[in-house]
């Protein structure tokens, strides 16, 4: 999915999350392809079965879809009586700077130093289950990830990606930068918003 129609997606989530009906889209998102049979299933079991949660899974994995996803979407809003969702979508202003542009735009003393602790705690609390994904992106062992989820893996899902992160940085030193910790995490389509706020504040 296109950076632009994500936005616009997160932009009015809320509204999204309110007053979307999550199970008369899914039959023509599953039959367009962007959803399998597992999606759908996933999707319809999530804890607590609400239409909140559920549009909000839904959204999740939407947004993690191809760049026909947003349009099908916005059709299934029209064909599922939810029209007015897709007018408040049209209308929706997203003006963002591509992720490469940002990345670019950021100072080279900021790239080029390591993350620290606390920064690090903070990211770890705004990503979710793609983090092996970002293991690997980082150049982590498969038996460095096994040894993590053996250890750490029945416990706060937070504090598990921090102690993967803390090992990517103890394991790489000076080349642990922001930089490297960025690109993995563009690399693996995470939202801007969840990396932005922690570097720049």
């Amino acid at each position: 999915m296109d950076e632009e129609d994500r936005e616009r997606l997160r932009l009015n989530q809320t509204a999204l999350e309110e007053d979307l009906m999550p199970k008369d889209v899914l039959p023509y998102l599953f039959q367009e392809g962007i959803f399998t049979q597992d999606d759908w299933d996933e999707i319809l079991v999530v804890e607590p079965k609400t239409n909140r949660m559920i549009t909000r899974e839904l959204l999740r994995r939407l947004s993690k879809r191809g760049k026909n996803a947003y349009k099908c979407f916005r059709q299934a809003l029209d064909e599922s009586g939810h029209s007015f969702l897709g007018t408040i979508l049209d209308e929706t202003k997203v003006d963002i700077v591509r992720r490469e542009d940002w990345l670019n735009g950021l100072s080279e003393e900021i790239l080029e130093r390591m993350p620290n602790d606390q920064e690090l705690n903070r990211l770890a609390c705004n990503l979710g289950s793609n983090w092996e994904q970002i293991a690997v992106s980082l150049g982590l062992k498969s038996v460095q990830i096994d040894q993590l989820k053996m250890q750490f893996g029945n416990g706060h899902i937070p504090s598990l990606i921090f102690k993967m992160l803390f090992k990517w940085r103890s394991i790489n030193g000076k080349k642990a930068t922001w930089k490297v910790l960025l690109q993995a995490l563009m690399d693996c389509d995470v939202e801007r918003s969840h990396y932005e706020s922690v570097i720049v504040s």
